[in-house]
């Protein structure tokens, strides 16, 4: 067996891994109440979650995934920021 078998063989238990793990983020994020400044905690831990999830597409993906995690790492903080400035905003329109 070659080192690309292998790859193949590990690689759907990562996914699975990846899979569940964003799931209980999910879930853990509707724990929280509305408290000052909780936008900015979900989306810290949304954007750990998001991260290792792409770091293992990387490592682990075919050349398309790659691609696509790319695409998506590079977006995502134009993303993340649009949901924090329009938070903000809505807190100051609040004052």
């Amino acid at each position: 067996m070659n080192i690309f078998t292998y790859t193949e063989m590990i690689l759907p238990y990562f996914y699975l891994i990846s899979g569940m793990a964003l799931i209980a983020v999910g879930l853990g994020l509707f724990r929280f109440g509305q408290r000052k400044n909780i936008v900015y905690a979900r989306l810290h831990i949304l954007g750990v979650m998001d991260v290792v999830c792409m770091l293992v597409i990387l490592f682990l993906g075919n050349p398309v995934a790659i691609l696509a995690a790319l695409a998506h790492f590079f977006l995502m903080p134009f993303a993340v920021h649009s949901i924090s400035w329009a938070d903000l905003k809505e807190a100051e329109a609040d004052v």
